[in-house]
């Protein structure tokens, strides 16, 4: 692997396709099922519940700063590409329930 890839954490996937895309479902339902329930019983999206995630990366780095997903490239790519894929599915699902999933 070369310098630049080892240092920003970046290595070979070898998960199936299957796995992703039943873990991406997963991840839909959750975060849709979130939402709804907000909605629900708070009457608005409960965006501080999603923003957690910035909790979870805030301990990752700082328990386990050593671990995989506390590398450069799992933080930053994964929060980069989040926010793009977030503010895209915004602006084009008009169902905020359906755009946060």
């Amino acid at each position: 692997m070369s310098g630049i890839k080892a240092w920003l954490g970046m290595e070979r996937d070898e998960t199936g396709w299957k796995e992703k895309i039943i873990a991406s479902a997963g991840g839909f339902l959750a975060i849709a099922g979130l939402v709804g329930f907000g909605r629900h019983f708070f009457g608005s999206a409960p965006e501080s519940f999603i923003v957690l995630s910035m909790g979870a990366t805030t301990f990752l780095l700082f328990v386990v700063p050593l671990g995989k997903l506390s590398q450069p490239w799992p933080v930053v790519g994964g929060h980069v590409l989040s926010a793009l894929v977030g503010v895209t599915c915004h602006k084009l699902i008009p169902d905020t329930t359906l755009a946060a999933g």
